[in-house]
């Protein structure tokens, strides 16, 4: 793998929100190279379950909105009830900051943190904080 894609749920002013992750007004689609780090904004789309209610509906959209964008970590300030489902197919972040670009270096920086996660077969649930410093813990 040289790359990898990013999901970033931002709001109106292009900044993390505290919202959960589903309620997000748009995401921001990144990918970055993980020896160079050279960074490509992949697309930038509304949230296609803006108008959904039901929350399992809501999941499943957005799931394979996430997976037909090859996505791999989802970053938002929060999550909700739909983390269980989100965890199946990607790696969770929270993030405490409120710029992207502030959060992108912190990824980068931790990267060897996510391949890890993505390559070992295990069935625990896991999520990551990012503050200071990055923490790992079973959801």
């Amino acid at each position: 793998m040289e790359n990898i894609r990013f999901a970033f749920a931002l709001g109106e002013k292009d900044t993390f929100e505290d919202v959960p992750f589903c309620d997000a007004i748009k995401y921001r689609i990144i990918e970055s190279d993980i020896l160079t780090k050279k960074v490509i904004v992949i697309c930038e789309e509304i949230n296609p379950t803006f108008y959904v209610v039901n929350l399992d509906e809501k999941a499943k959209i957005l799931i394979n909105f996430l997976l037909d964008q090859e996505v791999k970590l989802v970053v938002a300030k929060k999550f909700g009830v739909t983390i269980k489902l989100d965890n199946k197919y990607f790696i969770p972040v929270i993030v405490k900051l409120e710029q992207p670009d502030e959060v992108l270096h912190l990824l980068q920086k931790q990267m060897r943190w996510f391949l890890d996660e993505l390559y070992t077969t295990n069935d625990e649930s896991m999520i990551f904080k990012i503050g200071h410093e990055i923490i790992k813990y079973k959801l």
